[in-house]
Protein backbone atom coordinates (compact mmCIF):
# COMPACT_ATOMS: atom_id res chain seq x y z
CA UNK A 1 0.00 0.00 0.00
CA UNK A 2 1.56 3.28 -0.73
CA UNK A 3 1.66 6.02 1.72
CA UNK A 4 0.72 9.59 0.91
CA UNK A 5 2.65 12.31 0.21
CA UNK A 6 5.96 9.77 -1.04
CA UNK A 7 8.62 10.44 -3.26
CA UNK A 8 9.78 7.92 -5.61
CA UNK A 9 13.24 7.88 -5.21
CA UNK A 10 13.34 8.27 -1.76
CA UNK A 11 15.27 6.06 -0.01
CA UNK A 12 13.32 6.32 3.44
CA UNK A 13 10.13 6.37 1.51
CA UNK A 14 10.50 3.25 0.34
CA UNK A 15 11.67 2.11 3.74
CA UNK A 16 7.82 3.60 4.66
CA UNK A 17 6.34 1.97 1.41
CA UNK A 18 8.01 -1.48 2.74
CA UNK A 19 9.61 -1.50 -0.90
CA UNK A 20 13.01 -2.10 1.25
CA UNK A 21 13.81 -3.78 4.58
CA UNK A 22 14.69 -1.80 7.42
CA UNK A 23 14.55 -2.76 11.48
CA UNK A 24 12.11 -0.86 12.74
CA UNK A 25 11.34 -0.01 16.31
CA UNK A 26 9.13 2.65 16.74
CA UNK A 27 5.82 3.53 14.38
CA UNK A 28 2.76 5.21 14.84
CA UNK A 29 0.41 6.47 12.20
CA UNK A 30 2.75 9.83 11.59
CA UNK A 31 6.25 8.58 12.61
CA UNK A 32 8.45 5.41 12.27
CA UNK A 33 11.80 4.91 13.42
CA UNK A 34 14.24 2.09 12.68
CA UNK A 35 18.20 1.01 13.15
CA UNK A 36 20.87 2.82 10.85
CA UNK A 37 22.51 0.04 8.59
CA UNK A 38 25.81 2.47 9.12
CA UNK A 39 25.55 3.41 12.74
CA UNK A 40 27.88 5.08 15.07
CA UNK A 41 27.58 2.55 17.76
CA UNK A 42 25.00 -0.15 18.11
CA UNK A 43 21.60 1.50 18.57
CA UNK A 44 21.85 4.37 16.18
CA UNK A 45 18.32 4.81 15.42
CA UNK A 46 16.98 7.17 12.49
CA UNK A 47 13.07 8.68 13.20
CA UNK A 48 11.42 10.32 10.42
CA UNK A 49 8.04 11.83 9.47
CA UNK A 50 5.80 9.29 7.31
CA UNK A 51 5.19 12.02 4.85
CA UNK A 52 8.30 13.25 2.38
CA UNK A 53 9.72 16.18 4.18
CA UNK A 54 13.25 17.01 3.35
CA UNK A 55 14.29 19.57 5.82
CA UNK A 56 13.42 21.32 9.37
CA UNK A 57 12.24 24.17 7.34
CA UNK A 58 9.04 22.81 5.84
CA UNK A 59 8.44 20.98 8.80
CA UNK A 60 4.96 22.08 10.20
CA UNK A 61 4.77 22.69 14.28
CA UNK A 62 2.70 20.26 15.15
CA UNK A 63 4.62 17.24 13.33
CA UNK A 64 7.56 19.03 14.78
CA UNK A 65 5.90 18.72 18.16
CA UNK A 66 5.19 14.76 17.42
CA UNK A 67 8.50 13.60 16.34
CA UNK A 68 10.42 15.51 19.26
CA UNK A 69 8.26 13.55 21.66
CA UNK A 70 8.18 10.35 19.77
CA UNK A 71 12.25 11.02 19.85
CA UNK A 72 12.86 11.79 23.45
CA UNK A 73 10.50 8.49 24.21
CA UNK A 74 13.06 6.76 21.10
CA UNK A 75 16.24 8.33 22.92
CA UNK A 76 14.91 6.77 26.78
CA UNK A 77 14.80 3.71 25.15
CA UNK A 78 18.16 3.67 23.43
CA UNK A 79 20.05 4.74 26.42
CA UNK A 80 18.42 2.03 28.86
CA UNK A 81 18.92 -0.66 25.79
CA UNK A 82 22.36 0.02 24.83
CA UNK A 83 23.61 0.69 28.80
CA UNK A 84 24.75 4.18 27.49
CA UNK A 85 25.95 7.32 29.61
CA UNK A 86 24.12 9.60 27.31
CA UNK A 87 22.59 10.34 23.88
CA UNK A 88 23.06 12.57 20.78
CA UNK A 89 20.37 14.00 18.94
CA UNK A 90 20.78 15.74 15.85
CA UNK A 91 19.61 16.51 12.21
CA UNK A 92 21.65 17.77 9.23
CA UNK A 93 19.59 20.00 6.73
CA UNK A 94 21.15 19.88 2.90
CA UNK A 95 24.32 20.30 3.67
CA UNK A 96 25.47 16.81 5.48
CA UNK A 97 22.22 15.44 4.77
CA UNK A 98 22.81 11.97 2.62
CA UNK A 99 19.09 11.22 2.56
CA UNK A 100 16.62 14.02 1.82
CA UNK A 101 14.35 13.22 3.90
CA UNK A 102 13.63 14.77 7.10
CA UNK A 103 15.03 12.12 9.80
CA UNK A 104 17.01 12.75 13.60
CA UNK A 105 19.65 10.48 14.83
CA UNK A 106 19.59 9.50 18.12
CA UNK A 107 22.75 7.75 18.97
CA UNK A 108 23.68 6.05 22.31
CA UNK A 109 27.00 7.82 23.90
CA UNK A 110 29.53 7.08 26.23
CA UNK A 111 32.66 9.32 27.77
CA UNK A 112 35.71 8.17 25.78
CA UNK A 113 33.54 6.55 22.87
CA UNK A 114 36.25 8.33 20.14
CA UNK A 115 33.77 10.53 18.71
CA UNK A 116 35.10 14.29 18.05
CA UNK A 117 33.46 17.43 16.13
CA UNK A 118 31.66 15.98 13.85
CA UNK A 119 34.13 13.38 11.89
CA UNK A 120 31.85 10.96 12.86
CA UNK A 121 33.38 7.07 10.93
CA UNK A 122 30.44 4.95 10.88
CA UNK A 123 30.50 0.63 12.07
CA UNK A 124 28.17 -1.06 10.51
CA UNK A 125 26.86 -4.21 12.47
CA UNK A 126 28.89 -6.81 11.70
CA UNK A 127 26.38 -9.63 12.09
CA UNK A 128 22.52 -9.87 11.04
CA UNK A 129 22.38 -11.98 14.18
CA UNK A 130 23.65 -8.31 15.90
CA UNK A 131 21.51 -6.00 14.59
CA UNK A 132 18.42 -8.06 15.08
CA UNK A 133 19.86 -8.28 18.88
CA UNK A 134 19.90 -4.76 19.14
CA UNK A 135 16.64 -3.86 17.35
CA UNK A 136 14.73 -6.40 20.06
CA UNK A 137 16.48 -4.58 23.09
CA UNK A 138 15.25 -1.38 21.73
CA UNK A 139 11.44 -2.58 21.38
CA UNK A 140 11.52 -4.43 24.60
CA UNK A 141 12.60 -1.15 26.37
CA UNK A 142 10.33 0.92 24.40
CA UNK A 143 7.06 -1.55 25.38
CA UNK A 144 7.69 -0.26 28.67
CA UNK A 145 7.19 3.34 27.90
CA UNK A 146 3.63 3.14 26.73
CA UNK A 147 4.05 5.61 24.02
Amino acid sequence: MRSLNMKEDCIFCKILNKQLSSYQIFENQEIMAFLDNRPLFPGHTLVIPKVHIETIFELEDHLAQKLFQASKHIAIAVKKAMGAEGIFIGNNNVIGQTVPHFHLHVVPRNKGDGLKGFFWPRNPYSTEQEISETQLKIQNVLKGLNI
